[in-house]
């Protein structure tokens, strides 16, 4: 596991910006926070992100719905609290069939800490054989 977490999730914050037009229809909205096991297996929380990747429970950002470069992302994210201990934290682009995002700001996670064990951050890539679909 890259980064143990430990507590209760109870809000996510996030202050973000689309630094580049997203490819292939990703949105400033797909940058995706996930917590997770360490193999993506089980998937407890999705906050962002078009696909649904089987989160237990899933929150969007309450802005961001645009491609555009600029386009700014985030919002306050109210969370039932959920406990967290002992999973990892993944970031990455939430639309399955999107290409690149760049993104450049902050989120805040309330109510849990990291623990420190060897590695870094993990960032997800997932893609799945899903049909192209073009957003409205």
């Amino acid at each position: 596991m890259e980064e143990a977490i430990e507590g209760s999730l109870s809000n996510a914050f996030g202050d973000f910006v689309l630094d580049e037009e997203g490819v292939d229809f990703t949105w400033a909205d797909d940058l995706t926070i996930l917590v997770a096991n360490d193999d993506l297996s089980e998937i407890l929380v999705q906050i962002g992100g078009f696909s649904d990747f089987g989160a237990g429970v899933k929150y969007g950002w309450p802005t961001g719905q645009a491609g555009a470069a600029g386009t700014l992302g985030g919002g306050d994210v109210p969370i039932v609290p959920i406990d967290v201990s002992g999973y990892a934290l993944w970031i990455g682009n939430g639309y399955a069939q999107g290409g690149l995002g760049i993104w450049s700001g902050e989120i805040q996670l309330s109510g849990i800490s990291a623990i420190p064990v060897p590695g870094t951050l993990a960032v997800f890539g997932l893609a799945f054989p899903l049909a192209r679909r073009r957003r409205a």
